[in-house]
């Protein structure tokens, strides 16, 4: 089975990041460790639009939405243990990251390494996003979800990922990576005493930036050749993320990445301007692939205005004024008129003011 399922508007509506494409094989992993029975596998599988039989059959490298496999994510919860991602640790190793663990396993270098996972890293996984910084003679990875989600969840995610990070970083290293540091940003869970084993470096944790983890390491780390470097090789699956890149072109992906960047920025919006630069298009060529799956930088703007203005006025530790201006809106009564064009009343007789 190839291409990807069709999903039903079930998380987040099918919006955003959640509507981005991932690689079937960790759908297909998580089914192999959670649904052993029939039973479990509908349980794994509910809400998500994918059928038992679908997932028993389904190609590793067709892809399925984000949506649906948070979706599954949520509904491992029911009867997995809070540290599940902690236990599929040792099956996120090598050929689970596909063309992406040739590449880094054959850079020349832990810094070219590094450079592909942020380039390349969204194409496996949709939801996070890789930066880096040095400062003095320490190199510092930043691993940001991208995903508004309950921190049960999110601290899974963060958990798998970073897993997943370690794992990749010592094929290029050629060795564990025992002299990094991780920082966490949740509190310590009752399972801590686990992540030494898992991550094989120490572990801290913090909560001031809750969608953000870091690994830390000695920046003289960055010129260390990889002991399987191999030039054609990389090259190799370089061009074969490179393909899939190109295949996040389409217009209805377009929009889903619009959409992404909006949600990782809901307060300082970027304009168009900035945002077609950001995905590597010219704005005249982006107005012309939201025209063609039926929509406008406008609309989307609005419609994620819309969702986020509503979240707000959940919070009534904030006026409508500030809602307002947090959305862009200097003048209240601008505000209150596009707050009445979106729903039909004023923010103060919304629901969540009452």
């Amino acid at each position: 089975m190839t291409g990807h399922f069709e999903p039903r508007r079930l998380f987040g509506e099918g919006h955003g990041t959640s509507a981005l494409p991932m690689p079937a094989a960790y759908l297909r992993l998580l089914l192999r460790r959670f649904g052993a029975d029939s039973e479990q596998a509908l349980c794994l599988l509910e809400g998500t639009g994918i059928s038992p039989e679908q997932a028993q059959s389904i190609d590793p490298n067709a892809t399925i939405l984000v949506w649906q496999q948070l979706r599954l994510l949520q509904n491992i919860r029911a009867f997995a243990p809070p540290s599940w991602a902690l236990d599929i640790g040792p099956a996120l190793h090598g050929s689970a990251h596909g063309a992406l663990a040739a590449a880094i396993a054959a850079a020349a270098n832990l810094d070219q390494a590094l450079a592909t996972l942020e380039r390349f890293g969204h194409l496996r996984s949709p939801y996070f996003r890789v930066s880096r910084s040095t400062e003095a003679d320490q190199h510092c990875v930043q691993i940001e979800i991208l995903l508004e989600v309950e921190m049960e969840l999110r601290r899974s995610l963060i958990e798998a990922l970073l897993i997943s990070v370690q794992a990749l970083l010592e094929s290029a290293l050629g060795e564990p990576m025992s002299e990094a540091r991780f920082t966490l940003p949740f509190p310590a869970p009752e399972y801590s005493n686990r992540y030494r084993e898992a991550l094989s470096a120490p572990v801290s944790y913090v909560a001031e930036k809750p969608v953000i983890a870091t690994l830390e390491f000695p920046a003289a780390w960055l010129k260390l050749d990889c002991p399987f470097a191999n030039e054609s090789q990389y090259q190799r699956a370089k061009s074969e993320l490179e393909v899939s890149e190109r295949g996040l072109a389409g217009p209805d992906l377009i929009v889903a990445r619009v959409e992404q960047i909006l949600e990782a920025s809901p307060d300082a919006l970027p304009s168009a301007e900035e945002i077609s630069r950001r995905i590597h298009l010219s704005r005249r060529t982006l107005v012309r692939r939201l025209a063609e799956s039926g929509t406008s930088f406008r609309s989307i703007v609005e419609g994620h205005s819309r969702r986020r203005a509503e979240q707000l006025l959940a919070d009534h530790n904030l006026t409508i004024a500030e809602i307002g201006h947090r959305l862009g809106y200097k003048d209240p009564a601008n505000f209150g008129r596009a707050f009445r064009r979106w729903f039909g009343f004023s923010p103060s007789a919304h629901p969540a003011r009452r």
